[in-house]
């Protein structure tokens, strides 16, 4: 199979994937079934979209190790202390929990970096705008994530908080994340990455405008 191919078939799955899954939570007696498989949707977004890295090279594998244990620890620190972000509680439905946090999770946020990480690396920017552009593009991203994570029964923060922590807290770690992306030395080339990253813009928009269960 020729990489042109290879990535129309990835990008079909992804689309289709996302197509089944909103069909399956808007259904009213499938969301639970479909809340429940969120973890497993995660993890064949994971594979497809890390499948077309260039290369896996040491720089590489250093940024993805190191960037999914810090966003750990972060999601640890703000659990048992409630900061930076606020109070909150995971739900069961993200999966297999260590020390209470989801090991999903930071998988998900290490896709969304690396996908924003290589839409910035197209731009003819210095580095370090790049990082500015990858964090605003994370940011947008989790202004549609935390209300959608809710009403998918992810995660919830406690005493219906003020987000702006939230937010602020990752716009801040992802500027130094995809600061330390953009100067690491590998290559930064991934066909699929800005088709997955506006397939999970679109479809936690979705969920924010329709909500779940609507067709009984």
């Amino acid at each position: 199979m020729s990489d042109t191919q290879s990535r129309w078939l990835a990008s079909a799955a992804l689309i289709l994937s996302c197509i089944f899954g909103f069909a399956g939570l808007a259904y009213e007696k499938s969301t639970e079934l479909f809340i429940a498989m969120s973890p497993f949707h995660l993890l064949f977004s994971a594979i497809i979209l890390f499948w077309f890295q260039s290369k896996f090279k040491r720089p590489f594998w250093n940024f993805s190790v190191i960037t999914y244990f810090i966003i750990t620890f972060v999601l640890l620190l703000n659990y048992f202390t409630a900061f930076p972000m606020g109070a909150i509680d995971y739900r069961p439905s993200l999966g297999i929990s260590v020390f209470s946090i989801p090991l999903i999770l930071p998988l998900l946020w290490l896709m969304i970096f690396y996908s924003a990480g290589t839409i910035s690396a197209r731009l003819p920017f210095p580095k370090i705008l790049k990082a500015v552009v990858a964090a605003f593009l994370i940011l947008l991203m989790d202004l549609a994530l935390e209300p959608a994570a809710e009403t998918l029964d992810w995660w919830k923060w406690e005493h219906n908080q003020n987000l702006l922590p939230v937010y602020l807290t990752w716009f801040l770690l992802a500027f130094f994340l995809m600061l330390f992306f953009h100067l690491s030395h590998f290559r930064k080339s991934n066909k699929v990455a800005p088709l997955l990253f506006i397939i999970y813009l679109s479809f936690f928009t979705l969920i924010n405008l329709y909500g779940t269960g609507f067709i009984s």
